[in-house]
């Protein structure tokens, strides 16, 4: 019941007749948060693609320019120390104009996620584990 309220809430604020790919069946078997969850999300993507579209409006090109902007990657690299971060190559010139209309900077130098080391009490457990089972 939560998650049909939550979902005429987001109809009323944002005025979708139904939100992309929403799957009706799915509806009663998800959690509370996770529903609203989902709806959060596909809320703040179609907030965003509103935006984009006017940044873009000179253009006529949102699907076209999100699709341009996927095409954009990055490079894994060791700074000093062994330090990861992701490097940005320099976009093409379409990229980077769309980018410059949206106000998005450029940058070339991006943090990456710093691998965690293994927690060493699950690695003695597994030791200890697979000790036992050879006995």
């Amino acid at each position: 019941m939560r998650d049909t309220r939550t979902w005429q809430w987001s109809k009323k604020r944002f005025g979708l007749a139904r939100p992309v790919n929403w799957n009706y069946d799915l509806l009663y078997v998800r959690k509370k948060n996770r529903t609203r969850g989902y709806v959060f999300v596909v809320m703040q993507s179609y907030l965003l693609i509103q935006k984009l579209r006017e940044y873009w409006n000179t253009l006529d090109m949102t699907e076209e320019g999100i699709e341009l902007l996927e095409t954009l990657g990055t490079v894994e690299v060791q700074l000093d120390g062994n330090i990861p971060a992701l490097y940005v190559p320099k976009p093409r010139k379409e990229i980077e104009q769309l980018l410059t209309l949206a106000n998005i900077p450029i940058l070339e130098i991006l943090p990456a996620k710093i691998k965690s080391k293994p927690n060493t009490k699950t690695k003695l457990k597994n030791v200890a584990n697979k000790s036992k089972t050879k006995n």
